[in-house]
């Protein structure tokens, strides 16, 4: 009996770990990469829609078969529909008969002449963007007027940004395509409207305002506590960017958190607002600003100026390189562990902001020391708990193989008579 309930408990431990580790589906991916993050967002160009095309105001991609499509269990191939767009290839859609149809496809969609789509932004572009879907709410809005020969842009969602001034796209239709900025008290010569007439890089004017800082957007909104404007290298400041002191001006873009530990699909909840039109490695203004791409690995985009990933308290790297005092776990310590984990006591409860469902689990407080809870975030340590795991796994796993030598001699003895 005793080898019975050896065998049955490393099979409970097993099956544990086994839960936790894989249960949550494929592994950890490549965030950003997948064309579904993408597919039927509203486009004006084939810089928004990632690995996908712009066709038809709509970012998607021809094909011939749906298995080549993003989601090819709702995809088909079909012309676009309602739009006389000039494309009357087969391109990757989503058919639907009423709005609620659209919802296994992504949020925000409209049924739109039996296919999917993002729907139209309201006229007028600013506000909540009305019917379109379109969340402009979130963008700064501010009351004065541009200077002379400068507008407020408005950008793909059709949204008004109301703190910047440019000027009008096509206003210096000659100007050339420049590869590179000048050096630091050096600029490219503009005539008087303000638009480059050459790449070469001249001395910048002698006296205050000696960078030409007019080409910049202006924007009167007040930064959020602990970010400034940043001033770049010219002496410019940079009105429509927030950043933490120190920060390079135009130096902040959006990067992927990290994550789910293992992907298990897009689950919402995020509490961030969903991203409309933004992806990894797009400019940002606010540091520190996030958005949901409903990812598949629940990851969100961050407005940083370096990669949140990569730093300390990052996400987890497990390369001998990046690690110091590295100490393997004796025979004793694995025991200890496993004693550790078999009297961590197992309780149900609730989330004050989520009542609605019950959860099984341990609670921190009681392991305070444990190698399971990173107790500084109130998190439970998801890599540590799953190492006890293991560990409590090798120690019973040694304990079976010699229960099995003793039971095979003893047979051995039954056989011979001894």
């Amino acid at each position: 009996m005793k080898l019975h309930s050896k065998l049955a408990a490393a099979a409970g431990l097993l099956m544990a770990a086994c839960l936790m580790v894989f249960s949550c589906g494929k592994a950890l991916s490549n965030a950003g990469t997948d064309s579904a993050t993408h597919w039927l967002l509203r486009c004006s160009s084939e810089a928004e829609c990632g690995p996908l095309q712009c066709i038809c105001g709509t970012c998607t991609k021809a094909c011939t078969e749906p298995s080549a499509c993003p989601n090819a269990k709702v995809a088909e191939c079909a012309a676009v529909s309602g739009r006389d767009c000039g494309h009357s290839q087969p391109v990757c859609i989503a058919e639907c008969q009423v709005d609620a149809d659209c919802s296994a496809v992504r949020a925000g969609l409209a049924c739109v002449s039996g296919q999917c789509a993002s729907p139209a932004p309201a006229p007028g572009g600013g506000g909540t963007g009305g019917s379109g879907g379109t969340n402009c709410g979130a963008i700064p809005q501010c009351d004065f007027a541009c200077p002379e020969g400068t507008v407020n842009p408005v950008d793909g969602n059709g949204c008004e940004h109301t703190c910047e001034c440019v000027r009008p796209e096509g206003s210096c239709l000659n100007e050339p395509p420049c590869g590179s900025q000048c050096p630091p008290g050096m600029t490219s010569p503009v005539d008087s409207n303000g638009c480059v007439t050459s790449c070469t890089c001249v001395p910048a004017p002698s006296g205050a305002g000696t960078a030409d800082c007019s080409r910049l957007p202006v924007c009167q909104f007040p930064c959020p506590d602990g970010t400034i404007n940043p001033v770049d290298d010219s002496g410019c400041t940079h009105t429509c960017e927030c950043a933490v002191p120190g920060t390079r001006a135009g130096g902040l873009s959006f990067f992927y958190t990290c994550g789910d530990p293992v992907c298990r699909g897009y689950t919402g909840g995020s509490g961030e607002p969903l991203c409309s039109t933004e992806t990894s490695g797009d400019p940002c203004n606010v540091e520190g600003t996030r958005c949901d791409p409903e990812d598949d690995c629940n990851s969100l985009l961050v407005c940083a100026t370096s990669d949140p990933k990569l730093g300390p308290g990052g996400c987890p790297i497990s390369r001998r390189s990046t690690k110091q005092d590295i100490h393997y776990v004796s025979d004793a310590e694995r025991v200890q562990y496993q004693r550790e984990l078999l009297e961590m006591k197992l309780a149900i409860w609730r989330y004050k902001h989520d009542p609605a469902k019950q959860r099984l689990g341990i609670i921190i407080d009681d392991n305070e020391g444990s190698a399971a809870v990173d107790a500084r975030r109130d998190q439970l340590d998801l890599y540590g708990y799953t190492s006890m795991v293991v560990a409590a796994l090798q120690v019973q796993a040694r304990e079976i193989e010699a229960l099995k030598r003793q039971v095979a001699a003893l047979k051995k003895a039954r056989a011979t008579g001894r």
